[in-house]
This record gives structure tokens, sequence and C-alpha cells, in this order.
């Protein structure tokens, strides 16, 4: 038998009211857990996508980070690089300047040395030169005082060939038969021979003479004049060939005039 069966059909209304109304109820608190464990579950759902929001941000920020600060030490390893190698170029360019600088002035100093050098040689070449030509007239003083007269025979080899005998020094006698503008101031042509003669044509030996610069400057002749008889002091230079008046030519030995007096 089933419980409640004795009740009243008034008392089984309000009953069934009763769990209706209690059904009613627990379904509605069904309904409102349910709700809470769906919003418990959303908010779950959402605390754990924001967390991955910002994990992902914070990775995303790290990485970002990470390749700014790589990019970052490239830039100052680039530049480091650049002065680096800058500064090799300066330390090359110095380096090259110096060499240079070294190289004109090491060219500077042998130059200066090879100036100094043919300063020298030259100063050494005038010297020898200069006491060259002193001792060459002194020897030449000497010969000139000591010359000495020369024979016929001695004179006779010298008018056939004066250039075996130039630089000799001797006394001859002569007369001037030449000494004009034709031969110049000092120039003149004589007959000579080897001791002063009583007749002029015994002088027989036709030459030619020179004295001082061979132009003008000759003071030595200042006092001799065409016709005059004289003794020279003379040394042989060369053979000398002329054109004569008559369209031949002839070959004569050349003095130097060393002194020269009129007899």
């Amino acid at each position: 038998m089933l419980p409640f069966t004795h009740l009243t059909s008034a008392a089984t209304g309000r009953l069934q009211k009763y769990v209706l109304t209690a059904g009613s109820a627990l379904l509605a608190l069904g309904l409102l857990t349910g709700c809470v464990s769906s919003g418990a579950a959303s908010a779950t759902n959402s605390a754990s996508a924001a967390s991955e929001s910002a994990a992902s941000e914070s990775a995303a920020s790290e990485a970002a980070a990470s390749e700014s600060a790589a990019s970052a030490k490239a830039y100052e390893e680039a530049e480091a690089a650049e002065r680096e190698l800058e500064a090799a170029k300066s330390e090359a360019a110095a380096s090259s300047e110096a060499a240079q600088a070294e190289a004109e002035a090491s060219e500077a100093s042998e130059s200066a040395a090879a100036e100094e050098a043919a300063a020298s040689s030259s100063a050494a070449a005038a010297s020898a030169s200069a006491q060259a030509e002193k001792d060459a007239e002194t020897e030449a003083k000497k010969k000139i005082a000591n010359a000495k007269p020369v024979n016929s025979r001695q004179l006779q080899r010298i008018v056939k060939n004066p250039d075996d005998h130039v630089g000799e020094t001797m006394v001859i006698y002569g007369r001037v038969t030449q000494f004009d503008s034709a031969t110049g101031e000092c120039i003149f042509r004589a007959n000579v021979g080897h001791a002063n003669m009583r007749y002029d044509w015994d002088y027989d030996h036709n030459s030619i003479f020179v004295a001082g610069d061979m132009e003008s400057d000759c003071p030595e002749l200042d006092d001799v004049l065409q016709d005059d008889e004289v003794k020279v002091t003379a040394s042989v230079v060369m053979s000398y060939s002329y054109d004569t008046q008559i369209g031949g030519s002839t070959t004569v030995p050349m003095f130097r005039v060393e002194k020269i007096e009129r007899i």
C-alpha cells in the first residue's frame, strides 16, 4: 500500500502543489548552479587566454628586445670595425708619409753629400789646375831665363819640321820683314838666323812670330817696327801655312815671343 493513500484529496492537492514547488525550486537551483559553473569555466577560460596572450606578448617582447639588443650589438661591432679600419688607414697613411719624409730626407742628404763631394772635387780640380798653371808658369819662366842661342844646324832642323820641336825655347836673331795692318798688332813676319848677321840677307829663314793674346794685348811689341833688327827669346808653337802675295802657299815655323829687344 502506498504511503499517504489515506490523505484526502485536498491534502493530496496541497502535497502535489508543494512537490511541484519544491521541484521548481530544485530546478531553479540546478539551473543557477549550471550558470555559476558555466560562468566559472568561462572566467577560467578567459583567464587562461589572457595568461596565454600575456605570455605570448612577453615572449614577443623578449624576442623583440633580444633582436634589438643583437642589432645594437651588431651595429656597435660594425662601428668598432669601421673605427679600427679608419685607424689602420690613418696609421698606414702616417707610416707612408713618414717613409716618404724619410726617403726625401735621405735623398736630400745624398744630394747634399753629392753636391759637397762635387764642390770638393771641383775645388780640388781648380786647385790642381791652378797649381798646374803655376808650375807651368814657373817652368816657362825658368826655360826663358835659361834659353840659349841655337847653332845653324839646330835652327835648320826647327825650320824643317817645327812640330817636332813644339815647346822648345831658344834665342834667335832676325829682321822684321812685315809688321803692318795686314798682320795685326800682335803678329809679325821676320827672316831669322842663329846669330846677329852682318847683312840683312843673311837672315834666310822666313818665320811668323806671335805675342800676347795675338790680337791687341801685346805690350812687348810696342817698340818693334818693320825693318827692325831684333834679338828674340822665342818658343816653338807649330808649323804654319799661309798664302803668299804671288798666289802660292808656304809653310813656316811659328814662334811665340817671350822676350824681344832691338839690336
